[in-house]
């Protein structure tokens, strides 16, 4: 054991290593007469443990004790002061300092000075124990355990510091950063890869940024950076495109090559008085806008998304409240053959009513959408929809449901559908589902299978709202579809003689694979007319009939 003995006075000196020495033990000592001195020894040696005289010419031992504190920082190096003063107090400063004990020179003998080096080396290794114990649990509590980055906690208490910190000019900029299509990438490569993947992305993050930044990872697919000293919003842009750029190459695992993208949500503090909570709510807000708006897109918050957020908050909690309360109501619009104004079928349309007020389907839609409540919606639906029997139905006579593209992903949907069907002895080849382009834009084996099973199971399909977004023809082609809908905005398209044209080129050619045509927003005579022209036998639109309650037909029916 290797031992620095501090002390001015030489006969003190020799009388301690007396003692040292009647140990007996392996001590190795090695002794200053001065602080100077014992500051060059220290820095040039390790020593496990320090005697150290409370009283040195220029400096008191409470004062050294905190230098040689910092020159043995990481080093299990063990403090005991001695002296001459028997003050309670005293001893009691120096142990705050960081002694390990305290011990008067009048009462040193070999005995005493061995149990005192013993006690204050197990008292120092235990320190260092739970010093090292609490680094570790302090590491866990502020990093992310996969990629190493700061974590929600260290984040936040770090956004929080910078906005206390803060110098203008300039402001605190938050970037929240998704990973677009995450889910799916989990799903078909599995959590192993997509733990991969993350890590991998936060290294490409990080490349992007300068150095004085904070990155994290704050959710499952979700990271943060904070600015606190970007002079400019085109700086934090510039930053912004460096990150999507960087993702633009492959990741590679096991000779595999794929790709992934962000979205990326910035605010840029724009006055005193926002706070961390505010500050962080307004990116994460900016980040679902990018989502929205496609893949690899930046979005900058804007004072207007707030309110749009929180109106969308409202009618996620009223859409909640609307299914224990039995809120929604369904209408039905008939599509007729435009030749004689025959009814051939019936759509189904939810309705909802909140505070004695309707509330538009674009409105409540998409949040059920985004929220997934569309699937408990879309089941609600399906079981009103057959429990009321509508008296119109007949063999001539279908339903017309709307399937939204979560609800396709349900594995349970079909089983659940044939048992509502069995329980209100509804005839598969009655119904028609009705699936949008998105819906399938999802090439997985799975969506396919499904809708082959529907059709299986004697039910129809038909492809809604072709005409617009992607319109594939080889949906037309390779999907188990009887019914093509074509959206109203072809009704809309100018000049007159290239709509008809238009109109009469897709409808021949739907009718070329056998595939029947319902034209969508039929308004006025002449779009009637031009169904008639075009030998379309099936429409619907205001000029027939608005959406209507069941009741409504029921009376009809009655009279």
């Amino acid at each position: 054991m290797r031992i620095l003995l501090i002390d001015d006075d030489i006969v003190d000196r020799m009388s301690i290593t007396r003692s040292l020495k009647a140990t007996q033990e392996n001590y190795y000592i090695d002794a200053a007469e001065s602080a100077s001195s014992a500051r060059e020894k220290i820095s040039a040696q390790d020593y496990d443990v320090i005697l150290l005289d409370y009283l040195l010419p220029g400096i008191n031992g409470v004062e050294f004790i905190l230098e040689i504190k910092q020159l043995i920082e990481n080093k299990n190096t063990a403090i005991v002061m001695i002296s001459n003063m028997d003050d309670e107090n005293l001893a009691i400063e120096c142990l705050r300092a960081g002694a390990q004990d305290f011990i008067l020179k009048s009462g040193i003998n070999p005995i005493m000075l061995k149990m005192a080096i013993a006690k204050s080396v197990m008292r120092n290794e235990l320190e260092s124990a739970l010093k090292t114990s609490f680094n570790q649990v302090k590491e866990l509590a502020e990093r992310d355990n996969l990629t190493g980055l700061a974590n929600r906690f260290i984040f936040e208490e770090s956004v929080a510091l910078a906005l206390k910190q803060r110098k203008r000019p300039c402001p605190i900029t938050l970037f929240f950063i998704d990973v677009d299509n995450f889910k799916k990438i989990n799903d078909t490569w599995g959590h192993t890869y997509g733990d991969q993947l993350l890590q991998r992305i936060a290294t490409r993050i990080a490349s992007c940024l300068r150095g004085g930044e904070l990155l994290a990872r704050i959710g499952g697919d979700e990271f943060a950076v904070l600015i606190d000293n970007v002079k400019s919003p085109a700086e934090a842009n510039q930053a912004a495109l460096r990150i999507l750029q960087v993702m633009q190459s492959p990741f590679s695992f096991d000779g595999f090559n794929f790709y992934a993208s962000l979205s990326i949500g910035i605010t840029i503090q724009s006055r005193d008085s926002v706070d961390q909570d505010q500050l962080m709510s307004q990116a994460d807000i900016a980040m679902h806008k990018a989502k929205g708006l496609g893949k690899a897109q930046i979005c900058y918050f804007q004072e207007s998304m707030q309110q749009e957020f929180i109106a969308r908050v409202h009618i996620e909690e009223g859409l909640r409240h609307a299914l224990e309360k039995q809120e929604f109501v369904m209408f039905y619009q008939p599509i007729v053959d435009p030749v004689n104004n025959a009814v051939n079928g019936y759509e189904a349309l939810i309705r909802w009513t909140h505070n004695n007020a309707v509330v538009s389907p674009d409105k409540f839609i998409p949040v059920a959408q985004e929220s997934h409540l569309i699937m408990d919606i879309g089941r609600w639906v399906i079981q009103d929809v057959f429990a009321n029997h509508p008296p119109f139905r007949n063999d001539n006579c279908y339903l017309s449901i709307n399937l939204s593209p979560l609800q396709l992903k349900d594995p349970e949907l079909l089983h659940f559908i044939d048992e509502q069907a069995a329980h209100y002895h509804i005839k598969p080849n009655q119904i028609e589902f009705e699936i949008t382009e998105t819906a399938i834009l999802d090439t997985s084996e799975s969506i396919h299978t499904l809708l082959a099973e529907f059709v299986a199971h004697g039910y129809h399909l038909a492809l809604d709202d072709f005409g617009t977004g992607f319109s594939s023809l080889s949906h037309l082609r390779d999907l188990p579809i009887s019914t093509v809908k074509i959206d109203r905005s072809l009704l809309l398209t100018e000049p007159q003689d290239k709509r008809e044209k238009m109109l009469r080129g897709l409808s021949e050619l739907i009718f070329a694979l056998d595939l029947d045509v319902v034209m969508e927003g039929i308004e006025t005579e002449a779009q009637a007319q031009l169904c008639t022209a075009l030998n379309i036998h099936r429409a619907q639109g205001y000029f027939y009939c608005k959406p209507q309650p069941l009741s409504i037909f029921v009376s009809v029916q009655s009279r």
